[in-house]
């Protein structure tokens, strides 16, 4: 079984590299990839345009989808009253706050995880949690929006660890790589039931 991980920020994508002894891709220059023989890793950057831009073109060099599960791990903002700052979410519900398309993710059957829906919103939410119940980060219905048309959406998972609750102006005192860090075991656990 093969994982494809997707990642908005080089501090999401840190821990996964170090722990898969991932090495930067030579042969693809032009993105952000890291391998090893069972494992991708695609820093896409933040925000729909860059994904857009970039998650096609990785998608497109890959020559086969049998056995492989595509992984959007990273940070999003969880709404105070139903989330807590460090746990993680894999995500049953993807909406895109733009478009209102929903996206309805699998989640393995032995999982001990509460699970939570998110939504995809066009800028990073700072003033609080009003209007969004859940989760909410800047890329899992783009990702899953271009990957269906590689992979059954039931090969597609989104785990989330929350980092925030939509509070927080300035993103620099957030130290991303070391919340990813943290969870990096839960996080692996929960992947290996998807496989």
């Amino acid at each position: 079984m093969n994982r494809l991980i997707i990642t908005a920020l080089r501090d999401e994508a840190e821990p996964f590299i170090d722990r898969f002894k991932l090495a930067k891709d030579k042969n693809q220059s032009d993105l952000r990839v890291f391998n090893d023989e069972n494992c991708s890793l695609l820093i896409t950057g933040v925000g729909v345009d860059r994904v857009k831009s970039t998650l096609p073109v990785f998608l497109e060099r890959i020559p086969d989808f049998d056995n492989v599960v595509l992984f959007n791990v990273g940070i999003a903002g969880g709404h105070p009253d139903k989330t807590e700052i460090g746990e993680v979410y894999p995500v049953n519900k993807v909406t895109n706050d733009e478009t209102h398309d929903k996206y309805f993710l699998t989640i393995p059957e032995k999982n001990e995880f509460d699970t939570m829906f998110l939504t995809t919103v066009a800028k990073g939410i700072t003033t609080g949690h009003v209007g969004y119940e859940g989760l909410v980060d800047m890329e899992a219905a783009i990702i899953i929006a271009k990957a269906i048309s590689y992979l059954n959406i039931d090969k597609i998972a989104v785990i989330k660890v929350v980092s925030d609750h939509m509070d927080i102006a300035e993103w620099s005192s957030l130290d991303v790589c070391e919340i990813i860090r943290s969870k990096l075991d839960s996080i692996c656990a929960l992947m290996e039931l998807y496989v």
